[in-house]
């Protein structure tokens, strides 16, 4: 069978209790029936409601969720038609390769979306006198705000909100305007660790509005990725939740966002000099930020624009220049693909990184943008977009290219590793003692561990069983049980320290941490899962490093994702 041909396989049915609290039967969940308060309630510090003529009522299953009647009606505007196929298919995946990511390339379709002229707003006339009147006071950017500024994973989790009437004057197409106002709502707080003043929503989501003449190119390509991300969460919580048609045909919408959104992208890096404003850059950045949710495998092409286009402007220096504003736009745009380009490294052995750092310290442009967070007021920590130490970070793409220089050749510059061990090693005892944020530190700690599990076994050659890589592999274990529901980029250490254990308890307690994950995550969580089920298993069978490694599980599995 070929991959076009490929069937998706039925989910399981979802359970949900009715005698569960009236917050998890809102939002067609399954409660655990804690009380006073149940655990998803008390988890979202939302107040938790049992109904007393509920009580006692038998469990049954969730049918799937049916459209809603504006979307089922005849009237639903949607200009999208079949696309072609594409010319260059992956690899046939493995038996373990979750169904949606088999299935990514043979649901592909075009869009007609072009770069057209954005109407003036115009309020809605059915509103209240009041409100109409409040509503003409403002602009659209003002309006947006109004809408993103209380949007948290708590408040969407306690009721979901209807997109606005003002902005069906951006998005004519009810897709479009269900899977951006998705995106601002919702998706933008999963990718980031702390959601107060979220600089994706509060700077980067009003740039499409803003941009003119040569730069509306780019705001449109910064419009697409938003409907592109949006779109892959919304089709990964409707087939959660049991609706698997309408998952399939968001998931295939979604693909149709990315493809006009790397159009754009290709054309602004083709030009002399290349288009890289902050539109750009952040298009970029949340184009690949749902890649990876969404386990898209064609990632590579875009992190070499973003990489061709740094080169063509002269380089970050030039685009994060001396001055003395920093645009938070750019700063979070640039910031996030800091930390991508490392994912791109690690998930593929090959050196994408943008954060070109050394022992002798980090590039004059990353230094600006520390110096900036310190002097400049609303710019918010590096630390509070990634849940990393910037340091850290610095030191981690040394390490990352000084270990993939290493693997790609027989020499080793034993006196660099001597200064780069030091460094990781020095910076648990200053630097990392001193981080008072919680959620920072705990992701600063995993990932220090797991380049100390780096360092074991590709500097000093230390085997799996080496008791400084169990303890280092079990503290990484430890930490990810301890960060709640804020698991943004703890896939990475988390894969890191699974490729190390042997024990079968170790091994339980990793599955069982990776299932937390899962109500927290997208399509990437079970991606993440498999590659560490092969990784155990090539282990046992006592296969060769290389074999054991989650890049050729990747390679050989047909879904070379980006994993974190």
């Amino acid at each position: 069978m070929t991959e076009s041909q490929s069937i998706p396989q039925p989910r399981r049915p979802i359970t949900r209790n009715r005698n569960g609290c009236l917050t998890c039967r809102k939002r067609k969940i399954k409660c655990d029936l804690g009380k006073p308060q149940c655990e998803r309630c008390t988890r979202y510090s939302v107040k938790c409601i049992y109904s007393k003529t509920t009580e006692a009522l038998p469990i049954r299953p969730i049918r799937p969720a049916h459209s809603s009647p504006s979307q089922a009606t005849p009237e639903r505007t949607s200009h999208r038609q079949p696309a072609e196929p594409d010319a260059q298919t992956p690899a046939s995946p493995g038996p373990s390769l979750p169904n949606h990511a088999r299935n990514l390339n043979s649901q592909h379709s075009t869009s007609v979306i072009s770069n057209t002229h954005i109407p003036p707003f115009v309020p809605h006339r059915s509103a209240q006198p009041g409100w109409q009147t409040a509503l003409e006071t403002l602009g659209p950017v003002d309006l947006l705000m109004a809408v993103c500024r209380n949007t948290r994973m708590a408040s969407y989790f306690l009721q979901p909100s209807e997109p606005p009437n003002f902005l069906h004057a951006f998005f004519p197409s009810i897709e479009d305007l269900q899977c951006f106002h998705h995106c601002v709502t919702y998706s933008f707080s999963i990718i980031v660790v702390s959601e107060d003043h979220n600089p994706w929503v509060g700077s980067v989501a009003p740039l499409f509005m803003t941009t003119q003449g040569e730069e509306s190119t780019s705001g449109t390509a910064l419009k697409l990725s938003m409907l592109y991300m949006g779109a892959v969460h919304l089709s990964y919580l409707q087939g959660r939740d049991g609706s698997t048609t309408a998952s399939l045909n968001t998931r295939s919408l979604a693909l149709n966002y990315r493809k006009d959104c790397l159009r754009l992208l290709r054309l602004l890096s083709s030009k002399h000099p290349p288009t890289c404003d902050a539109a750009f850059l952040s298009a970029c950045a949340l184009t690949l930020t749902a890649d990876l949710l969404g386990t898209n495998p064609k990632w590579r092409e875009l992190m070499r624009i973003v990489k061709s286009t740094i080169e063509g402007v002269g380089g970050m220096d030039v685009i994060i220049s001396t001055s003395t504003y920093v645009d938070p736009a750019m700063k979070c745009a640039v910031e996030s693909l800091v930390t991508l380009s490392l994912l791109g490294s690690f998930s593929t052995g090959i050196d994408y990184s943008i954060l070109s750092g050394d022992v002798h310290g980090a590039p004059t442009w990353w230094t600006v943008l520390a110096e900036a967070e310190e002097k400049q007021h609303g710019l918010r920590r590096f630390e509070e977009l990634c849940g990393i130490s910037r340091s850290l970070i610095t030191l981690y793409a040394t390490l990352s290219s000084f270990l993939i220089t290493t693997d790609t050749s027989s020499f080793m510059d034993t006196e660099m590793a001597h200064r780069i061990e030091s460094d990781w090693n020095g910076w648990v005892m200053t630097e990392g003692a001193l981080e008072p944020e919680e959620r920072v530190k705990a992701g600063s700690l995993a990932i220090w561990q797991a380049g100390n599990i780096s360092i074991l076994r590709k500097i000093h050659k230390a085997s799996r069983t080496d008791e400084r890589v169990e303890k280092a592999a079990l503290a990484v274990l430890e930490i990810c049980a301890s960060v709640g529901d804020k698991v943004e980029y703890m896939n990475w250490p988390l894969i890191i320290a699974c490729s190390t254990l042997k024990d079968p308890i170790s091994r339980d307690s990793a599955r069982a941490q990776l299932k937390l994950f899962v109500p927290q995550c997208c399509y990437e969580i079970e991606v993440v899962q498999m590659v560490c089920e092969e990784m155990w298993t090539r282990i046992d069978e006592g296969e060769d490093e290389q074999a054991c490694g989650w890049v050729e599980i990747l390679l050989e599995s047909g879904c070379p994702v980006l994993l974190g």
